[in-house]
């Protein structure tokens, strides 16, 4: 059995039987005994996690409920005072740490089969297309994601070396943010902006701004598709 997999199920079980002499229940929604690439926790560590589920119809307070991997130590990780409410669900990871700092809900800021903006890559292609200011009026859109021969593409172009693709969204008070993640499904390799800033890239030269014709180090095929998972890079905000 995969070492991983026991150390999960062992803190299941004792999560289960901890939970049986309190007053309401949560339930362990969903196990990942193995996320090598899946979801990286606030540290940038690809730690195994697991998922709690609030079935009841209040909130719960989760505080003093117990997670643990060792049956002599069944309280080894509290939870500190936070509710839970009413068909929320809440990822833990086994980081063989206490980290009480939470953040109260995530929000899905882009979403990657929305309409966006995007421009087959030339040598007249204007540079400043990564910069916040840039008037993409006479761009084309279309829902994403964009690409060519692939058949699970949302929006179809003309085979082509690169493709552009902006999408403006707002956030009315950044100060709430704690940590945010970039994911990414891609063939065969990209590098992603935030307001003129590069945030993500993959599968392309470490080394400065790509030009249009700039290709890929190597094949690389999208996962979604088949079953498989996005890379996700975490972002976090610097006061």
């Amino acid at each position: 059995m995969n070492p991983f997999f026991k150390k999960l199920l062992t803190a299941v079980l004792l999560f289960l039987c901890i939970g049986v002499n309190l007053k309401a229940q949560v339930l362990l929604n969903e196990v990942c005994s193995s996320n090598v690439t899946g979801i990286q926790n606030s540290n940038g560590d690809y730690d195994d996690w697991i998922e709690i589920y609030n079935p009841n119809g209040s909130a719960i307070d989760l505080a003093g409920y117990g997670l643990s991997d060792d049956p002599v130590f069944p309280y080894k990780f509290i939870f500190p005072s936070y509710s839970l409410g009413s068909g929320k669900r809440l990822v833990i990871f086994a980081a063989d740490v206490n980290n009480t700092s939470i953040a109260n809900h995530y929000e899905m800021a882009v979403n990657a089969s929305s309409t966006w903006k995007y421009k087959a890559g030339s040598a007249a292609l204007d540079t400043n297309w990564r910069n916040l200011s840039f008037n993409d009026a006479s761009w084309s859109s279309g829902t994403g994601g964009i690409g060519n021969g692939d058949g699970d593409d949302g929006t179809t172009i003309p085979a082509t070396v690169s493709v552009m693709m902006r999408k403006s969204f707002t956030i009315p008070d950044t100060s709430q943010i704690l940590k945010g993640i970039f994911m990414m499904d891609y063939d065969d390799g990209f590098v992603a902006y935030l307001n003129g800033v590069e945030i993500a890239r993959a599968n392309i030269s470490s080394s400065g701004r790509p030009t249009w014709n700039t290709l890929a180090n190597s094949a690389h095929e999208a996962t979604v598709y088949a079953g498989g998972v996005r890379d996700s890079f975490l972002l976090i905000r610097h006061s």
